[in-house]
C-alpha cells in the first residue's frame, strides 16, 4: 500500500501459501523473493514498513529495506498485549533483570517473577530482532510529488490561528492491590488483574506515539523518550505487583531491540499511519 496526499493506494498483492513446503524458513524466503522484486524492479523504496508482529515478515523486510523505519501496526500490538493479559498463565516471557538494570539503574534485581519462564512466551526466542540489522538509518529522499492544491492563506481579517498543546494523558487512579490469599513471600499468583488491562493499554499507546518532535512528553530525544516510558511502565508494574506481567512486557516490547519495532520515537520523521488497517480493509 503507498501513501499519497493521506490517500491509499493498492500497488502490489504477494498469494503465499508455504503448506507443502518442508524448507527452514520457507516464508521469510518467499517474501524476501517477492520485497526484492518491488524494489529492484519497480524502484519501491519506502521510509516505513508497516507489519503485525510477524518475525517471517520482519526479517524479510529488514533484509531488503535497511534504510527503512519498520512500525508494528498498533491495531496488532493492542490486540497481542491485550490477549497475553487476558491469558492467567502465569509461566512467562525469560527475563533477566541485570540485562534491564544495566540500562536503567533504577531497575530492582529482586522484583522477578516467582515461576518458571516460559520460552514460548517470546515469539521468536532463538532469533531475536537484534540479529535483524539497523532499524533506523536517515530516511531518503522522498521520491512522491508533494500534493497540487496549495495551502489556504490567511485573509488580512482572519483570527491568528492557537495551538493548544495537550499534557498527555492522565489517567484515573486505580486502587491498590487487591488482597489475595494467594501472596506468597512477596509475589502475586496472578499475572495481571483486569483492573489494570487498559491502564496498561493506554500507557503503551502514548508510549508509541511518543516523538521528539512532539513536545509535553518527556525529553526531547529518542533515548530520553524510552528511559521515561519504561521508568513509567515499569513503575506502574512494581506499584501493583506485577512480576510477571513486567517480565513479559519487557522482553517482547521494552528491550532495545523490540522497542525499536514500534516506538515512533526511533525515527527523525513520524509515519501518517498509525495501523495496517487501510490495507487490510
Amino acid at each position: 500500500m503507498g501513501e499519497h496526499d493521506n490517500s491509499g493506494f493498492p500497488l502490489a498483492y504477494c498469494l503465499l501459501t508455504t503448506a507443502t513446503s518442508i524448507i527452514p524458513g520457507k516464508r521469510k524466503i518467499a517474501l524476501t523473493s517477492f520485497l526484492k522484486e518491488l524494489r529492484d524492479k519497480y524502484s519501491v523504496h519506502p521510509r516505513f514498513v508497516h507489519t503485525d508482529k510477524d518475525i517471517a515478515e520482519i526479517k524479510a523486510a529488514h533484509s531488503v529495506w535497511v534504510s527503512s523505519k519498520h512500525q508494528l501496526c498498533w491495531w496488532h500490538v493492542k490486540k497481542a498485549v491485550n490477549s497475553r493479559l487476558k491469558n492467567g498463565k502465569l509461566s512467562t516471557t525469560p527475563y533477566d533483570p541485570k540485562i534491564a538494570k544495566a540500562e536503567f539503574p533504577f531497575i530492582d534485581l529482586s522484583f522477578v517473577p516467582s515461576v518458571k519462564p516460559d520460552p514460548k512466551d517470546d515469539k521468536d526466542p532463538e532469533n531475536p530482532p537484534e540479529t535483524l540489522g539497523p532499524t533506523h538509518i536517515s530516511s531518503p529522499t522522498p521520491t512522491i510529488p508533494p500534493p497540487s492544491i496549495p495551502p489556504p492563506t490567511l485573509g488580512p481579517n482572519s483570527l491568528p490561528i492557537k495551538i493548544k498543546i495537550p499534557a498527555g494523558l492522565q489517567l484515573p487512579p486505580l486502587p491498590e492491590a487487591p488482597e489475595d490469599p494467594s501472596y506468597e513471600e512477596g509475589h502475586t499468583q496472578s499475572f495481571c488483574p483486569s483492573i489494570y488491562h487498559e491502564h496498561i493499554i493506554q500507557m503503551m499507546e502514548r508510549h508509541l506515539c511518543a516523538h521528539p518532535l512532539i513536545p509535553g512528553y518527556s525529553a526531547p530525544t529518542r533515548e530520553g523518550i524510552r528511559a521515561w516510558a519504561v521508568k513509567e511502565i515499569y513503575s506502574f508494574c512494581v506499584k501493583y505487583n506485577l512480576r510477571s506481567c513486567w517480565a513479559y512486557l519487557w522482553g517482547n516490547w521494552y528491550r532495545k531491540d523490540r522497542w525499536k519495532l514500534w516506538a515512533r520515537a526511533e525515527c527523525e520523521e513520524i509515519p501518517l499511519l498509525k495501523t495496517t488497517m487501510i490495507c487490510e480493509s
